[in-house]
């Protein structure tokens, strides 16, 4: 057995319903979910593709969650429950990898809900273009606002290897424009589906990463995949319902699991052909991750006072990452705001971004 997955086989159970061989498996990592999980379960059920099975995987959950799943997976044999003990959800996906006998896998996250022909249209296209991976679009939903999200200039087409690596992945780091930085791709597994033989035959997992272990996911997949296809659709409902998802509190500033992560994604890239564009790429991304931190200091610290507010803002901008973020000339066709922004965090202004940030997410 490999081992990266002696650890599922030793915690997890699964039910012992009658397993049929599908075309496509889809993972869903499942904890103290039971209020969104009923919308993404009657998603899952309603998908007009019939030779497809479902793997919820419970990851330790306090609340019903499971007894939710148990019940889905009474009324339709295609679904099936796998329950272990709290791992995290990347250790929950790797499970559904490892039970799941779907000649391409998929994932979907157990707050999101997906259209009904999903994945028989992600799965068609895969098997006409002879494809390892398809990708669909996104649709966000974010406090009553539905926004699409933004897709490359090559859907409808099948990418190479060289493509996937000079084209595709740099797109998942960071837009090719600076001033286009709203329109980077979700970076997650979850608008996906990708041949199972290649993870297999790989021996890919999901990292231990707090953060971004579904990123490093998709990168390493893509890199091991001799064609893709993207499809232009809108398939897959991203849900954020808690607005301080985003780490909006002090352990996200500076975060060290940050350079954990570049430095795995370092090597999974560094012989790429796309690895110089990608490093072009992570300095635009490295920018707007500490305006992020500035943010995070200059609104979301809950129960700081200003002066200790301005100071997490001081750390900010004498750490080594603001430093080489905002070590070149900053882009003058960036949106007004943001370059002003920007040039007070190169300069250093602390406490004019403290009052600067308040004022931008007042207006917002």
């Amino acid at each position: 057995m490999d081992a990266g997955f002696l650890w599922l086989a030793e915690n997890s159970e699964i039910n012992n319903t009658k397993i049929n061989m599908p075309k496509l498996s889809i993972i869903v990592p499942v904890y103290n979910a039971e209020k969104s999980l009923p919308i993404c379960l009657n998603s899952l059920l309603s998908q007009t593709m019939t030779d497809i099975n479902f793997w919820l995987v419970n990851d330790g959950s306090t609340d019903n969650s499971l007894e939710v799943c148990q019940q889905y997976a009474n009324i339709d044999s295609r679904f099936h429950v796998i329950n272990q003990k709290n791992a995290g959800a990347g250790k929950a996906r790797d499970n559904g990898i490892y039970q799941c006998d779907g000649d391409f896998i998929g994932f979907v996250d157990a707050d999101d809900w997906i259209e009904a022909d999903m994945f028989e249209k992600m799965y068609d296209a895969a098997i006409r273009n002879d494809c390892d991976v398809v990708r669909c679009n996104v649709v966000m939903h974010r406090n009553g606002k539905v926004k699409e999200r933004w897709n490359p200039p090559f859907c409808n087409q099948v990418l190479d290897k060289t493509r996937i690596e000079q084209e595709f992945i740099p797109l998942l780091i960071a837009p090719e424009r600076e001033k286009d930085f709203d329109h980077r791709l979700l970076r997650g597994c979850v608008c996906y589906i990708f041949l199972k033989d290649t993870v297999v035959n790989n021996h890919i997992h999901f990292t231990d990463f707090r953060s971004g272990e579904d990123v490093v996911f998709s990168i390493e997949m893509l890199l091991n995949s001799k064609r893709m296809f993207v499809l232009p659709n809108t398939f897959y409902h991203y849900m954020i319902y808690n607005t301080d998802t985003l780490s909006k509190s002090i352990k996200a500033i500076n975060d060290p699991q940050r350079q954990k992560t570049r430095g795995f994604m370092t090597k999974l890239l560094k012989d790429t052909s796309g690895y110089p564009i990608v490093v072009e790429r992570w300095k635009q991304e490295d920018r707007r991750v500490v305006y992020l931190d500035i943010r995070i200091a200059a609104v979301y610290a809950q129960g700081l006072s200003s002066i200790k507010r301005l100071k997490l803002i001081r750390n900010v901008l004498a750490s080594d990452e603001s430093r080489r973020a905002f070590k070149d000339k900053i882009d003058r066709s960036l949106p007004l705001q943001m370059y002003m922004l920007y040039l007070l965090i190169k300069w250093k202004c602390a406490l004019l971004l403290l009052l600067a940030v308040k004022y931008e997410l007042r207006k917002a």
